[in-house]
């Protein structure tokens, strides 16, 4: 009998392959709460994995400043040290838990079994050399239609591993054409201050033919721009000072309506974005380089082609099914609005807030309001001669990060604005502090907040 049954599967392997492909596709982890309600919130969420409630940061068995088996305690205001310092977009939780959360993805194995989507016949057309999935390249278009945040007609859209990568992929596109038309070996690299903190290592690390230089004339063709918006981290849309659009290329991570009120279309030759800036979803590592077709985005797809095969099919099923989502919240009726509209109030709001607390205050500004912008982070500016902001902030327990780092002075900090709800209450509190004296009890400080958010 067993005799027969190989030779049946020799003459017929057409058996075995579809008992092989029959099986139920892979699906998502059975991520069941231990009652109706996760146990942890609003003091930390419930992980799955250690059946046990956990922050966001590594180690935290909560969110900052709250502690107890189910998260439950808030630690007193003096005892906890809030760290601002990185942008975890936590915020966007508030909006997916109202959905039941963020999609999960169930990927059949044909989907997986090739580092590139269309090579493993699944009958999907290509683009992108087969880096981009097809319906995935369709609806990120479909999704800047809708934004009219950027121009896409004779682009390519390049996958990127966030937006880290794809800044490199275009730092290396332009460097590589710098090199072949003027003759040089190093492209200057220019930003107009305050930048990004990471852009210096980015240039000075990554690449042999890129050199991060701030005295560069912006205007020559041997100098490369990376004009960033919405500006990290001030908020501001400053214009380009390179002419040349094959010598500059936009950072677009936070030119999205929850972070710029009044969008444009950039109609620019590169164009780079971040998924988790736009969706929150920082875990999933998606971005993509919007490039004009030609010379620039065969060297941008060279780049990451070569850095990492292409970008991980997950990662991209996941941002179908999030750009998915997005753009149907906009075409159905909801009492919250479309996801923008529900993500731009929130952060409008939290900016709002900020703005009030910091009125009436002489030695702090809150720059965001004095420059009329959003954003995603706080922009805070002490007004006392030769002060150290972040000194003055972390004495408090409230950890920024220095406005040298982002080529300001020390009189300038950093805090993000992408913590839980239950954080950012905290962190007003901790500024209250250092604007107005400390809070005498748990009363005054509710009394605080309730004015705040009242106001």
């Amino acid at each position: 009998m067993l005799v027969f049954a190989l030779a049946l599967v020799l003459l017929h392997p057409s058996l075995a392959v579809e008992r092989y492909y029959t099986r139920p596709a892979e699906v998502c982890m059975p991520f069941n709460l231990p009652g109706p309600e996760d146990p942890c919130r609003p003091g930390g969420f419930y992980d799955f994995f250690y059946k046990r409630c956990t922050g966001y940061r590594p180690g935290d068995l909560c969110f900052q400043c709250h502690k107890g088996v189910y998260c439950e305690e808030r630690v007193p205001l003096e005892e906890c040290y809030l760290d601002a310092s990185l942008h975890h977009p936590f915020v966007y939780d508030e909006y997916w838990s109202l959905f039941g959360g963020a999609p999960c993805d169930r990927v059949p194995n044909p989907y997986r079994l090739s580092y590139m989507f269309g090579t493993a016949g699944t009958g999907y057309p290509v683009t992108s050399r087969g880096m981009l999935m097809k319906p995935l390249d369709e609806l990120t278009r479909q999704l800047h239609a809708m934004v009219g945040n950027a121009e896409t007609e004779g682009r390519i859209i390049v996958p990127s591993v966030g937006a880290t990568q794809g800044i490199v992929a275009a730092l290396y596109a332009l460097s590589q054409t710098v090199i072949e038309e003027e003759g040089v070996e190093v492209a200057d690299v220019y930003v107009q201050s305050p930048y990004y903190n990471h852009l210096p290592w980015l240039t000075e690390n990554l690449l042999k033919t890129t050199k991060w230089n701030l005295d560069a004339d912006p205007t020559k063709n041997t100098t490369i721009e990376i004009v960033t918006w919405a500006n990290n981290p001030d908020g501001q849309l400053l214009p380009p000072k390179q002419p040349n659009k094959r010598r500059r290329f936009f950072d677009l991570s936070y030119y999205w309506p929850t972070f710029v009120k009044n969008i444009t279309k950039v109609d620019d030759d590169i164009m780079v974005f971040s998924g988790s800036k736009n969706n929150g979803l920082a875990g999933s590592r998606s971005g993509w380089v919007i490039v004009k077709e030609g010379d620039l985005s065969e060297k941008v797809m060279d780049f990451v082609g070569n850095e990492t095969l292409a970008v991980a099919i997950d990662t991209q099923i996941r941002q179908i099914l999030h750009t998915e989502k997005i753009i149907e919240s906009h075409q159905s009726e909801s009492p919250y609005g479309g996801f923008y509209d529900y993500m731009s109030r929130l952060n409008y709001n939290r900016i709002r807030i900020l703005t009030q607390l910091f009125e009436t205050s002489e030695n702090y500004t809150f720059m965001n309001a004095e420059l009329g912008t959003i954003g995603a982070v706080a922009w805070v500016k002490c007004n006392m001669p030769d002060c150290n902001c972040f000194d003055l902030f972390n004495e408090i327990g409230l950890l920024g990060e220095e406005g040298e780092l982002f080529g300001a002075s020390k009189a300038y900090l950093r805090l993000s604005l992408g913590n839980p709800n239950i954080e950012f209450r905290t962190m007003l509190l901790k500024i209250y502090t250092r604007l107005h004296g400390e809070l005498p009890s748990i009363e005054a400080e509710n009394e605080v907040l309730e004015d705040l958010e009242r106001s």
